[in-house]
């Protein structure tokens, strides 16, 4: 949850999509959420362009908001946040959250655990709901779809009998793409290529698994 003050004021309050992200060097929060609840920016000290939130051209950089959030029933913080106007959720929580923190992550468990006010916090990731774990709502598809222009349709064939016919609307753009969409698939991997991407590797050396250095736009 966000809001303006800690007191717990409805009109002040909606329900916060978060994302922690180590690869990111600066703490961001969507424009939409800023202006929805009215929140007091100010000037960024050092304006910047930024093109990876949101489809389409860069943007400016040039404002910024004093977040106060809570996470639970006992964790409960202030950050800094660059207003920009992305997609991918309300708050971001960059490396600076994470190093004034002292955040440990599990990234075996996908757990961040640090310590605040001599309280011992762990944050957990979201559980997935039954079976509508991979499903979208019907208003995130209709403005995905609005945003991209296009989208892909798939269709699972059973081999046996039954089960709901065909749309007549979808026959035809089955009947159309027929030369894309063939009756067997062969078992196995697909024939090799004249080029191969291959990339040789030494006996006895590690590979460089280190994570990319991410350097700030400022």
């Amino acid at each position: 949850m966000v809001s303006s003050g800690w007191e717990r004021k409805a009109v002040h309050e909606m329900h916060l999509r978060r994302i922690i992200d180590s690869g990111i060097c600066e703490n961001m929060v969507s424009k939409e959420m800023v202006d929805k609840l009215n929140l007091q920016c100010e000037k960024h000290p050092h304006p910047y362009r930024i093109a990876w939130f949101k489809k389409g051209n860069k943007v400016i950089v040039d404002k910024r908001c004093l977040i106060k959030f809570y996470i639970g029933k006992t964790y409960k913080d202030e950050v800094w946040c660059d207003v920009i106007p992305m997609d991918a959720c309300h708050v971001l929580l960059g490396r600076p959250w994470q190093y004034d923190r002292k955040v440990m992550h599990d990234g075996e468990r996908n757990t961040y655990t640090f310590w605040k006010e001599g309280s011992k916090v762990i944050l957990l990731p979201l559980k997935d709901v039954g079976e509508a774990k991979n499903m979208l709502p019907e208003r995130e598809i209709v403005k995905e779809m609005k945003v991209t222009g296009f989208y892909y349709v798939l269709m699972v064939q059973k081999e046996e009998g039954g089960g709901i016919p065909i749309p007549a609307e979808v026959a035809k753009v089955l009947e159309e793409y027929s030369d894309v969409i063939p009756d067997y698939l062969p078992d196995g991997l697909p024939p090799k290529r004249d080029i191969q991407h291959l990339i040789d590797l030494i006996l006895g050396e590690s590979l460089p698994n280190q994570e990319a250095y991410t350097m700030s736009p400022t």
